[in-house]
């Protein structure tokens, strides 16, 4: 088999972090470690614990999101984004009919 078969007919390979039980992709990773160095900077530019707390709370907001994500499709099936924009706009318009009320 030559180099690089395996993948001939795939077209995009998604890169899936598991961290503390759960499936991470790049977004949400990417949020994960972005809130861990938006925590380090504020440390650094004003007093520490301040930095702290918004490291943890922001770490911790990005954590809870992705549970969400996760339990929403438990295959994994859909992209993140696309997951996102589902939550929220259920949360905008949590009823639909799907009937006439003429009658």
């Amino acid at each position: 088999m030559r180099p690089g078969a395996v993948f001939n007919s795939i077209d995009r390979v998604d890169a899936v972090f598991p961290f503390l039980g759960q499936r991470y992709r790049t977004p949400t990773y990417t949020a994960l470690i972005g809130a861990g160095f938006g925590g380090a900077l504020l440390a650094f530019w004003t007093w520490w614990p301040i930095g702290l707390a918004f490291g943890l709370i922001a770490g911790m907001c990005v954590v809870i999101v992705n549970s969400i994500i996760n339990r929403c499709d438990p295959e994994g099936r859909l992209q993140e984004l696309t997951q996102l924009k589902l939550i929220w706009s259920t949360m905008r318009r949590p009823s639909y009919t799907n009937f006439d009320e003429r009658a």
